[in-house]
């Protein structure tokens, strides 16, 4: 059975290793040093401001969900990088993963967690509605999503 982890600087490897594999079977590149340089940095980019959590099998990671506060509107979160490889959905992995960051974002007290988001992610965005997040106009400027939800808590 994976464990889900607090992210810890030792993971920071087989995190690049997890999105280096996730990304092209999403059909997409992985760029670690432009788009998505903040996943070669998980200690500075969300455990000042936020969490993110590890599924791991043994050494390896095999799901990510991370949250960070967003400026505007304040009391605000942002769920980013919530990933599971496709080998492992339809496991319940995901509910895992999201549980854990929403468990966080009413600990700390925020009043919405907001996220952008691809149509083509339907096993993700089924999810998302699942536990309540609705669509909502653009709030980031992120040109290559097409899906923008938030949830109240």
């Amino acid at each position: 059975m994976p464990e889900l982890r607090i992210f810890d600087p030792c993971l920071q490897q087989a995190v690049i290793r997890f999105f280096t594999k996730c990304y092209p079977a999403l059909g997409w590149g992985y760029d670690p040093t432009g788009r998505q340089a903040d996943t070669t940095k998980i200690d500075e980019t969300y455990m000042k401001t936020g969490c993110f959590w590890c599924l791991t099998e043994g050494d390896e990671v095999i799901g990510t969900a991370g949250v960070h506060a967003i400026a505007e509107p304040t009391g605000t979160a942002e769920l980013k990088r919530f990933f599971v490889l496709p080998e492992y959905q339809g496991r319940q992995y995901g509910h895992l993963l999201l549980d854990a960051a929403l468990r966080y974002c009413r600990e700390e007290k925020y009043q919405r967690v907001r996220l952008d988001s691809n149509s083509k992610l339907q096993a993700a965005l089924h999810i998302y509605r699942k536990y309540g997040f609705r669509d909502i106009e653009p709030y980031n400027g992120n040109t290559r999503a097409d899906v923008f939800m938030e949830l109240e808590l």
